[in-house]
């Protein structure tokens, strides 16, 4: 009798094994559906990014002109203020937006 209750709890525990077994395939499969699909779904994102990316480039190109340096910006007003002083106009007392918006360090009161 006592050999009949082994074998049973023997057989109970191949049985829990297998159910176990079973049940981790089932959830490793379903992990790995849902892990392809959304990968699928990320890489088609990818691509529609990628796509966009492309185009605003190719419309930068289009509309790009050549980008100033703040040294050529600062010449270019020179030679205007020169070609209105020598016109003999005096706009010495008009505001330049760029010095009105620009901050010096002295000018920022916070503590570092």
């Amino acid at each position: 009798m006592c050999a009949d209750i082994t074998c049973l709890i023997e057989s109970f525990h191949v049985c829990v094994c297998m159910c176990t077994q079973e049940e981790y395939r089932c959830t490793q499969r379903a992990f790995n559906e849902r892990f392809n699909a959304l990968k699928s779904r990320k890489a088609s994102d990818i691509d529609r990014i990628e796509e966009r990316a492309a185009r605003v480039r190719d419309i930068q190109k289009e509309l790009s002109t050549p980008l100033q340096t703040q040294q050529t910006q600062q010449t270019q007003q020179q030679q205007q203020k020169e070609s209105v002083a020598d016109k003999g106009y005096d706009c010495s007392h008009l505001v330049q937006w760029q010095d009105v918006l620009n901050v010096s360090d002295q000018e920022v009161t916070v503590e570092r």
